[in-house]
């Protein structure tokens, strides 16, 4: 089901007027939608196995093209270089509209406005792995992994965790000051971080994923987002 059409504004310099912009946070577009995302999809807590070593989970999003929104699957990459991490992305809502902020690589994960992607990613940091040098540990307390394929695993219950029950928000109202400054400063020290790219072993999960997570239900495009941002 699409969205009526709303006004929408992709804006770049402009956003320095509604909030301090995090230095290279955003390494993608910028985008003010009127509309509210929809919730996260139940879909996307459903997660494939990654298909080869050292492949790392990128959380699905919202995509806003201008006339409603699409949810675009999680997937499995390789990071730019060993070691680091991805901040994922996130929509947050000012008094102009929802704003998206585009995830990024970095030495360590930044702020994501406290959403719970689920397998690792559930609000605060990344528990779904960690490196060890050069290899990438999946901690399978979190994280759907194939044995048979992927063998650097770990289980630790000890990390923290929500369920989609607990919150599957898909945006983060205004931030706090002291959420403001974590995301400032996680965006200076991953400053210059590329965006993920997709891995051409990683097609045959990702595709997976695609085809199961197309909306709130599963079933086809995103369902309405109601509400006007708060002023």
């Amino acid at each position: 089901m699409k969205f009526p059409r709303a006004p929408f504004v992709a804006i770049f310099a402009v956003v320095a007027f509604f909030m301090p912009r995090p230095a290279s946070a955003i390494t993608l577009s910028q985008i003010i939608s009127m509309v509210a995302p929809p919730a996260i999809p139940s879909s996307s807590y459903q997660q494939p196995a990654p298909p080869a070593p050292n492949s790392m989970w990128i959380p699905g999003y919202w995509h806003w093209n201008g006339s409603s929104y699409q949810w675009v699957a999680g997937r499995w990459t390789y990071a730019p270089s060993p070691g680091l991490v991805w901040t994922p992305s996130y929509w947050q809502a000012t008094p102009a509209g929802y704003l998206y902020h585009s995830g990024y690589w970095g030495k360590s994960v930044g702020y994501y406005g406290n959403l719970n992607y689920g397998h690792g990613y559930f609000g605060k940091g990344y528990d779904g792995g960690k490196w060890q040098g050069k290899t990438f540990l999946y901690n399978t307390y979190v994280t759907h992994v194939d044995q048979h394929t992927v063998h650097s695993v770990y289980f630790d219950r000890s990390v923290y965790r929500r369920s989609p029950q607990q919150n599957h928000q898909s945006f983060v109202g205004q931030m706090h000051s002291a959420d403001r400054g974590h995301a400032m400063q996680n965006a200076r020290a991953n400053r210059g971080a590329p965006p993920a790219k997709q891995s051409e072993r990683g097609k045959s999960s990702n595709e997976h994923a695609a085809k199961s997570g197309k909306g709130n239900d599963g079933h086809g495009n995103a369902g309405h987002g109601h509400g006007k941002p708060p002023r």
